[in-house]
């Protein structure tokens, strides 16, 4: 936030709605960098000045500031009424007014320190029909009719001072001034288009209260006919042209004869068609398609980017306030540790080196149900990616009723906390929370050439901001805090990781039911649709490449199920199935033919036996 608005913190968040719109959402947005600025004296007068050379395309130093001692009393008092000024204690309308000449024409600029300026008055360029002139000699005419002293009258600076000229005034609110100025600048920073043109039309559009109103919506959608027209149009050849009617708007456009009657040649032709697309019976300029592609292209960069921007501070203010927490006790060794515990813990952290910086047991741990489950631990977390750089977790295992909360991660120090007890409510341990606690660690530490968590790099922008469009759309019974909890990025990012490993095989006691992640009742996994699907675990594959084959052979070291090993045993001793490359059920089926091949030499004796007996009966008779 620093290199891109210049600013040194930010508090809260963007209050952003399912009914916000690209041109609510900028003008939120501003005001938002706008607020913080100031709280923060990030921004002062300077950037005030900046902003409007920026909005005038003039030099800072055309622009002068004017003493409000200048304004007449009455001039005052005019301009309070008109852009309903009012003044603070911090803040006095009087001393944001500033005047520049360009054309030979002089503008007074008034900004408004506190609140909005009316839409017919922001930016527009005004002037007093009456002058000073004009004005005096009214005066001087009511003065002499009823015999009143002649006091004079102070002249407007605002009034010219004849006829013949004209001094104009115009008023911006102060937020929005620097507000936009800051987000301009960054997002021309970031345009990749060849010409700014498009841009600049846009923010002419997003900045201009007249398009408040749902009338407007228009000018901030892509245009879906020429997408689709792009996409199946040709440049015609000149055959097609030869074989269309003449009535057709193939031969309508161009026209075989030129304006003198003459007709014109295969080279003229050729070259008129290569200028326009036409599909079926829709023929339209490449200039034209072209400039509305781009207008298309750029809509959907400032969509992207305001969505950025508010995920952005939405993740910020998730980490602050996880900072803030007064029960943020979890991520601190805690003191007192009983001996067995201190033991146990040298133990684990020692056994566990290769995954975790340190490991910390609560006295209230069962140390012996803990020992079952740290071998599934091992196996599980050697099969998840590790950071780049080496960094590893601090894993704790802990009670976290304060949190409300199985798990928890925190950036601080990169504490993963798991709580190991069983919850009634949830019907969860706090064992089943760790692939996505885990998710969290490699959000924020993976990535290590960036300070940037990976959930919101521009490679995950797509799959979240799907995934926060789909929780707009189902989380109608949700309050605006649980809505943004759940759209908060690194939240999205490890419930989507958790979902991922679910899908590539991981079973057991470290991640939730994989009944949980084919919910469609619970919202928290019920918004990754099949279509958010495919990008987040085409998105996984590419970030995290290693990780499918790594999670196939964990399945394989970990062995099929009794009931299947047997299943399989038995097949092979049979000659039904082809040997596998697991030991233990090869083993087992070579258990199984010696016990056939004894049971079928006794079913031979006992075969002889009875032969034997029978003719010794027919002997007998």
């Amino acid at each position: 936030m620093k290199q891109k608005y210049g600013l040194t913190h930010i508090s809260k968040t963007i209050t952003v709605t399912p009914n916000d719109t690209l041109y609510t959402l900028y003008r939120k947005t501003a005001r938002y960098l706008y607020k913080n600025g100031v709280e923060n004296g990030d921004y002062t007068d300077k950037d005030e000045v900046l902003a409007l050379s920026h909005k005038l395309d003039i030099k800072e130093n055309e622009i002068k500031k004017v003493d409000s001692f200048k304004l007449a009393p009455e001039e005052k008092i005019e301009f309070e009424k008109k852009f309903k000024f009012k003044n603070t204690q911090k803040n006095k309308w009087e001393d944001h007014i500033y005047q520049y000449q360009k054309d030979g024409e002089k503008t007074f600029i008034f900004i408004k320190p506190n609140g909005s300026i009316p839409s017919t008055y922001y930016g527009q360029r005004r002037y007093w029909t009456d002058t000073n002139e004009t004005i005096k000699q009214r005066a001087s005419l009511n003065t002499y009719y009823n015999s009143l002293p002649d006091t004079g009258i102070t002249p407007w600076i605002t009034r010219a001072n004849n006829r013949n000229d004209k001094v104009y005034f115009t008023a911006y609110s102060r937020d929005l001034l620097i507000g936009y100025d800051k987000l301009n600048i960054d997002l021309k920073r970031n345009f990749k288009e060849k010409s700014l043109d498009p841009l600049n039309k846009l923010i002419d559009n997003l900045t201009d209260p007249k398009n408040s109103g749902n009338s407007n919506e228009y000018l901030f959608s892509p245009d879906a006919y020429y997408e689709i027209f792009a996409k199946q149009a040709h440049t015609p050849t000149y055959e097609e042209w030869q074989n269309a009617p003449e009535e057709s708007l193939l031969k309508i456009r161009i026209n075989k004869e030129d304006s003198e009657k003459t007709p014109k040649p295969k080279s003229i032709i050729e070259k008129e068609l290569s200028e326009y697309l036409i599909n079926k019976d829709q023929i339209l300029p490449k200039t034209t398609v072209s400039n509305v592609l781009s207008e298309n292209r750029t809509l959907n960069f400032v969509n992207r980017y305001l969505k950025d921007t508010y995920n952005l501070t939405l993740q910020q203010q998730y980490d602050a306030e996880q900072a803030r927490s007064s029960h943020a006790t979890f991520f601190q060794t805690k003191k007192n540790i009983d001996k067995t515990t201190q033991k146990e813990m040298e133990r684990l952290t020692n056994d566990l080196s290769k995954h975790f910086k340190k490991v910390e047991i609560d006295n209230d741990v069962d140390l012996e149900e803990l020992k079952k489950f740290i071998p599934e631990l091992k196996q599980t977390v050697s099969a998840l990616p590790h950071t780049k750089n080496g960094i590893k977790p601090i894993l704790r295992f802990r009670k976290l009723k304060n949190h409300r909360a199985l798990g928890m991660f925190t950036p601080i120090n990169n504490t993963l906390a798991i709580d190991f007890r069983y919850d009634k409510k949830t019907k969860e341990t706090g064992l089943q929370s760790f692939v996505h606690e885990y998710g969290h660690f490699l959000d924020y530490n993976y990535n290590s050439r960036s300070n940037l968590p990976l959930s919101i790099n521009k490679n995950f922008s797509d799959s979240l901001q799907s995934t926060q469009a789909e929780i707009d759309n189902s989380s109608t019974l949700l309050t605006s805090k649980e809505r943004a909890y759940l759209k908060t990025p690194s939240e999205v990012f490890a419930r989507a990781f958790e979902t991922y490993a679910s899908t590539l095989g991981v079973n057991n006691s470290v991640i939730k039911d994989k009944d949980v992640y084919n919910s469609k009742i619970d919202i928290k996994y019920s918004t990754f649709t099949p279509d958010i699907k495919k990008k987040v675990f085409s998105y996984f594959d590419k970030q995290f490449p290693n990780m499918k084959q790594q999670i196939q052979q964990l399945k394989q070291e970990k062995g099929l199920s009794k009931a299947e090993m047997h299943r399989q045993a038995f097949l092979i001793s049979r000659g039904r199935m082809q040997p596998t490359q697991d030991s233990k059920t090869m083993e087992l089926s070579q258990k199984f033919k010696e016990k056939w091949a004894t049971r079928c030499g006794e079913i031979n004796k006992k075969q002889l036996a009875r032969e034997h007996a029978m003719q010794t009966r027919n002997l007998e008779r």
